[in-house]
């Protein structure tokens, strides 16, 4: 690992233990970082640390929320300086010494934009919602001025020109940018979050057990308060399951509503960009900012994205009684990982039933029984829909797109290539065929690597024209798209839900192992990176504890749901409703980070 690329905070951290150990001379409160206890014991370490924070923080950063932050930033408790500061400090104390991982480089402007958005409201200057609200964006996302890496060495001098759309419409907003989040290297990894540049990424809730991928450091950076809100991608399940793993709401949205300009690729044409928030109110002002047409990005052009959001926004949707009235439907096959897929002796991918089913693990069974709960008594209808909508559709419908063999060089080779190409001249790598002979990555980069001069569009031909392949492949996503809405018409269903993890995040060091160590992850990567539908994760709770099988810890898990295209606003209003008739139940913070005292305010 290199030092220029992971910011180490040694210093600092030490000077916190000793901030912390003064702050408590003289009381009968411990702040060690306590393993997480059950009943009565749990109520007693909850109430020292809402002690510690009434005791030594101006503001309670654990879990506030965007509005929460403006009305303090408007009532002048607080400036957005030392939010910022605030922020840093906790991932200065915890990052390192509980070897998170979660984050590869801070933001050197971020005090100073924060300072300058400062003095933007002291003049009456209030640019919305996001004004002077710490963020955290993936580090394959582009920050005019700092390095983009993707998780690689070999890009640690890659420095971006720009702004991601994305980014900047977040910074036109207001938001400030403090850090970028470590991940999967490439984004290659759902399983986990490992990378050259910033390690190994840690679950907050067992720092023992994997945080998933590629998006695990954004993750783990939002459900441990270092910020109040992130962006993260996702190609396969990147957003999703890391939310799931962190409690947080996790949004992959249609393919084509928001940008990906300047992000590192993996497939453009399955890529997205998205929110991963602690609430539902936070995800839909983060969307709010980021959805839309972008010329930069043809994906949301020719979805036409500006006529996608919703005319008076996606907060707009934050209904309490969100669930009245919804029918969601649910596939009983997900309750379990039943099919699977591999290639058959001609390369084509097919449908195998297992031998041995996965069942849900009895840890969550009881999670998943007390989500579809909470929907019916928000008011929601529940549906089987697993005669309409069989795996033997699901997965012909995803093997038409996936047998369909492109010409030319890979999606990855390929649109690395467009990518660095877009840094014009602040690219210091041209393809991955230069990152391989640089040597600066730990993954697997052996199916890749074509030479600049021998790349080939996969795409498109020397014309313009869309290949007959990649049209024939296209076309199949669309006719996945449009099969899977018209059924959700047809039978008047909302959304539907599903269960993506049979189990709770397995040990880090099992996260490259088996499908049932991988928690099995049924239909994630179909529904929304296939057909491009909107894909959300809910939160369900916490698991419960299994000492005899080393389960010390309670872990989080979440709930798939998807929708038809173009129907964020839907999938909006039922975690919203869903979020508020579960109250207080589905959202605990990671008892290993509490609250720092605060020594400046």
């Amino acid at each position: 690992m290199k030092e220029s690329i992971r910011i180490r905070r040694k210093t600092l951290l030490r000077m916190s233990a000793i901030l912390v150990s003064m702050a408590m001379a003289g009381t009968v409160y411990s702040f060690s970082l306590p393993r997480l206890e059950v009943g009565a014991a749990a109520a007693s370490t909850q109430s020292k640390v809402a002690q510690l924070e009434e005791m030594f923080t101006t503001l309670d950063l654990m879990d506030i929320t965007i509005p929460e932050f403006q009305q303090a930033l408007e009532e002048g408790r607080v400036t957005s300086e030392e939010l910022v500061q605030m922020y840093l400090d906790r991932i200065e104390a915890y990052d390192d010494s509980l070897d998170l991982n979660a984050i590869i480089s801070i933001n050197p402007d971020a005090l100073e934009t924060a300072r300058e958005l400062d003095a933007e409201r002291a003049a009456g200057n209030v640019r919305g919602p996001l004004h002077g609200v710490p963020i955290i964006i993936k580090d394959n996302y582009d920050l005019e001025g700092m390095a983009t890496t993707a998780g690689a060495t070999a890009l640690e001098d890659s420095i971006a020109p720009d702004d991601a759309t994305v980014v900047e419409r977040l910074r036109e907003s207001g938001a400030i940018v403090i850090a970028k989040a470590n991940l999967s290297e490439f984004a290659f990894s759902g399983s986990n979050s490992r990378s050259a540049a910033g390690g190994t990424v840690h679950n907050a809730y067992d720092t023992s057990r994997t945080p998933a991928g590629s998006s695990g450091g954004t993750a783990v950076s939002i459900t441990s308060n270092f910020a109040v809100a992130g962006l993260g991608t996702d190609t396969g399940s990147s957003i999703r399951r890391p939310s799931s793993f962190s409690n947080l709401y996790g949004l992959r949205p249609s393919k084509g509503l928001t940008s990906i300009d300047g992000v590192v690729p993996l497939n453009a044409d399955q890529d997205v960009t998205g929110p991963m928030c602690r609430t539902v109110e936070d995800l839909a002002i983060l969307l709010d900012a980021i959805a839309g047409t972008d010329e930069a990005d043809h994906y949301t052009v020719d979805a036409d994205a500006d006529s996608l959001v919703p005319a008076d926004g996606y907060t707009s949707h934050l209904k309490a009684d969100g669930l009245e009235g919804k029918r969601i439907g649910y596939l009983t096959n997900s309750f379990g990982y039943y099919a699977s897929t591999s290639r058959d002796s001609e390369g084509n991918w097919v449908t195998t039933e297992l031998a041995d089913p996965t069942e849900l693990d009895p840890k969550v069974d009881g999670m998943v029984d007390q989500a579809l709960d909470t929907l019916q008594d928000g008011g929601a209808e529940l549906v089987d829909l697993s005669d309409e909508l069989p795996d033997s559709l699901i997965f012909e419908l995803n093997g038409a797109v996936n047998n369909v063999r492109l010409t030319g060089s890979s999606a990855f080779d390929w649109d690395m290539y467009e990518y660095f190409q877009s840094l014009g001249s602040n690219a210091t790598m041209h393809s991955v065929a230069d990152i391989i002979a640089d040597g600066g990555y730990i993954s697997d980069l052996s199916y890749y690597g074509t030479p600049v001069d021998e790349l080939v569009n996969p795409r498109y031909d020397d014309r313009g024209m869309m290949t007959k392949e990649y049209e024939e492949q296209w076309n199949a996503r669309l006719n996945f798209r449009n099969t899977v809405s018209q059924i959700l018409e047809e039978n008047d269903i909302d959304a539907v839900v599903y269960v993506s993890q049979t189990d709770i995040p397995c040990l880090e060091e099992d996260s490259d192992g088996s499908a049932t160590n991988n928690n099995g992850a049924a239909y994630i990567n179909k529904f929304g990176p296939v057909a491009g539908l909107p894909d959300m994760m809910i939160p369900m709770g916490l698991s419960e504890t299994d000492p005899e099988n080393g389960v010390d810890y309670v872990m989080p898990l979440g709930m798939s749901m998807f929708s038809s295209y173009g129907n964020e606003a839907t999938l909006i209003e039922i975690a919203y409703g869903y979020e508020q008739t579960a109250g207080d139940d589905i959202r605990q913070q990671p008892e290993l980070l509490p609250a720092l005292p605060d020594q400046e305010l």
